[in-house]
């Protein structure tokens, strides 16, 4: 961002503090060490930085903030003190000092996650502003931040809740809309929006009550304020644009046990009522009993009159008995097509029946009003073969499609269960592969661990004992390695010992030969198949990997370089049935080593 404030003027922004006003044009690393004493006080974090990070002030209060005193930080990097060295934000803060030297007449702002000295997190808005010399070079970069911890904390609460709420209205089935006392849409799934004809995030935000329909909205305004005011749900029907509805209208209450939300529910029962419609139209058939079939039946004679038609057929068809009566085929036929959602398929089956009237047909009717009819007819011959007429059955088969479709709808939801239930099942293999993966490994150098060595001994050993082949065991330690710490510091000895463990992997690199770490500054080597000479050969190889790296160590005896001791073992299990004989073999001679000066590889036989 563009910044044109001097430096005096962004700490009397930032502390809320005035400056002396000489000079106010000028931005120098003289007139910041002039305002130490303002800061100091100042109940902001107030840091100045060089411009390669290093930490040149810190104020009290970022001292009580982060746990530091000024002379544990002083001349320190900010990255690895309370910016974390991995991760996004030591990315973040490199970019700004990049940022502000290239543009120093802006000012950058950043929200971080800094580390405190114990181990805390707390969330800090910073603000930075370059520090200018005289001759207009970058000399400092200054550091406001602000602890931001308590809002990061509300926002995400606020956004989980939101979120939760938002999936659980999303999974429904039903319209789902929550708004706010005066009837703001807050919270809208998909499918309230589809039926609304819009989308959630349109309508989000938008009144309720604008949305409804002028004959339903007032008696609905009354219903929501009923709620309000009893804190007691309701519930009613209703039929909108041929639709019908069970609705369900629910208060929130919050912790004082007041409304402060109001959720509606919307369930379409269309089909539901569709059905119960169908079933009292089916109900009263049955009872009626006027006609012994079930099915509606027509009788047309060769010359295309009507000759019969029973009750059944017109209630089905629902046409007048008097246009049966007048036994004009093309007056039914027109009223009947009307009725049809298809009409030319009928037509044409139709037509072609005329030209081969000794053909029977069966087909499907389905009709505007969302009925579906299964058509059958058969000629009417006589012994001759000549054609008298035809028959028509129809039979009332939408409940049979609906079913049809419901059972379709249910198979498909139980196959996308069992895919799901599949995919969780991966999932969980996947897991545990990871687990196992983690309880083998050593956290500190990546290697496989004591327990893994354990398992792995133990088979290689029984191999070795069926085949009867020699197996050889490295026992290698690093040569004063408590000085190491103790010199360095435990970071940098958990470093060495990555970089020890990784100069013992890259020179072990044999097909079936092993590497772990057995606990502490020892790792172990196993090399099944392998005699003295090839093991000897093996220790050589990674004392002279490891002189070729390096690694200082000025307090050593031996040299200024890291160096390992190593004990070497090799025996045939078919002669030795004791497997723990060979690790102690090789601890003995690792401690032979060792007591003779380190840095030496020493070999134990065993019979």
């Amino acid at each position: 961002m563009k910044s044109s404030r001097t430096i005096q003027n962004a700490m009397t922004a930032e502390t809320g503090q005035s400056a002396p006003k000489e000079n106010t044009r000028k931005v120098s690393h003289c007139l910041m060490n002039q305002y130490e004493d303002l800061v100091q006080n100042a109940n902001i974090i107030v840091l100045r930085i060089d411009k390669d990070g290093f930490i040149t002030f810190f104020n009290a209060f970022a001292g009580e903030t982060f746990g530091f005193s000024g002379d544990e930080i002083i001349g320190k990097s900010v990255i690895d003190t309370i910016i974390p060295k991995t991760g996004n934000y030591a990315r973040y803060f490199r970019k700004m000092i990049r940022q502000l030297l290239s543009h120093p007449d802006e000012y950058v702002t950043q929200e971080i996650e800094n580390t405190c000295l114990n181990g805390e997190r707390v969330w800090v808005e910073w603000r930075y502003y370059a520090i200018s010399n005289n001759s207009g070079q970058v000399v400092e970069i200054a550091c406001f931040g602000k602890d931001i911890s308590r809002r990061k904390l509300a926002e995400q609460a606020l956004l989980e809740n939101e979120r939760t709420a938002q999936a659980l209205l999303n999974v429904t089935s039903e319209s789902a809309i929550m708004i706010d006392l005066t009837g703001k849409i807050l919270l809208i799934n998909e499918i309230a929006a589809q039926r609304l004809g819009k989308t959630a995030k349109e309508l989000t935000g938008k009144n309720l009550q604008d949305l409804m329909p002028p004959e339903i909205k007032d008696a609905r305004k009354k219903q929501v304020l009923d709620v309000i005011r009893t804190k007691k749900a309701v519930r009613f029907q209703d039929m909108r644009s041929d639709y019908y509805f069970d609705t369900m209208v629910y208060p929130i209450l919050d912790e004082q046990g007041n409304v402060c939300r109001v959720a509606v529910f919307a369930r379409d029962i269309t089909e539901q009522k569709r059905k119960e419609e169908v079933l009292r139209f089916q109900k009263t058939l049955l009872e009626s009993q006027t006609e012994a079939s079930i099915d509606g039946i027509l009788v047309v004679s060769g010359n295309g009159k009507l000759i019969s038609a029973n009750k059944r057929f017109t209630e089905m068809w629902k046409i007048p008995r008097r246009i049966i009566d007048d036994g004009s085929r093309e007056k039914a036929e027109q009223l009947l097509y009307k009725k049809m959602a298809d009409s030319g398929m009928v037509t044409g089956r139709l037509d072609h029946l005329r030209k081969h009237c000794e053909e029977s047909d069966r087909f499907e009717i389905e009709l505007k009003d969302g009925r579906v009819f299964d058509s059958y007819t058969a000629p009417v011959m006589n012994q001759e073969g000549d054609c008298y007429g035809r028959v028509w059955f129809y039979r009332d088969i939408t409940s049979q499609k609906l079913h049809e479709k419901a059972l379709e709808d249910e198979t498909e939801h139980r196959k996308a269960h069992e895919r799901e239930l599949e995919k969780l099942t991966r999932n969980l293999e996947e897991a545990n592969k990871k687990l196992h993966e983690i309880s083998i490994r050593d956290g500190l150098t990546g290697i496989p661990n004591r327990r893994f060595f354990d398992d792995v001994y133990q088979t290689e050993w029984r191999r070795a004992a069926r085949d009867k082949e020699p197996v050889s065991l490295l026992m290698i330690d690093i040569d004063y390695f408590k000085r190491f710490n103790d010199t360095y510091g435990h970071l940098r000895g958990d470093e060495c010992l990555r970089e020890v463990a990784r100069a013992i992997e890259q020179t072990v690199n044999r097909s079936g030969d092993f590497v772990a770490r057995y606990g502490g500054e020892e790792f172990v080597v196993l090399l099944p198949g392998t005699k003295e000479k090839g093991a000897q050969k093996v220790a050589e190889a990674i004392q002279s990997r490891l002189r070729d790296m390096a690694i200082e160590h000025q307090e050593s005896d031996i040299g200024k370089f890291v160096t390992v001791s190593i004990g070497i073992s090799v025996v045939f299990p078919g002669r030795v049935t004791d497997p723990v004989s060979l690790i102690k073999a090789s601890d003995d001679a690792l401690y032979d080593a060792k007591s003779h000066g380190r840095n030496l590889i020493r070999t134990k036989l065993m019979d």
